[in-house]
């Protein structure tokens, strides 16, 4: 087999590597972008000193439930096999 021919199967791993990356790196700016748009409405809807109690009781559900939520996502189909 020459090196630059590889089997379906491989081809099929490495497609899959690279969209999973992509798809990580598109929720990535995806999360960014909607947590920039609640930053930019918080001061509309809670009081200024709220925002550390808002922060601490919602930072750490956000920081901690996308990356779960991706990775139970790439278990149940398969992308880490």
């Amino acid at each position: 087999m020459d090196a630059h021919e590889q089997s379906g199967a491989e081809l099929v791993r490495q497609v899959r590597r690279r969209v999973q990356r992509v798809g990580w790196g598109a929720n990535g700016l995806g999360a960014l972008v909607v947590a920039g748009s609640i930053a930019f409405l918080v001061p509309v809807f809670i009081d200024p000193g709220e925002l550390p109690e808002f922060a601490l009781l919602n930072g750490p559900l956000v920081v901690s439930g996308r990356p779960i939520d991706d990775v139970v996502r790439d278990l149940r189909a398969g992308l880490f096999a």
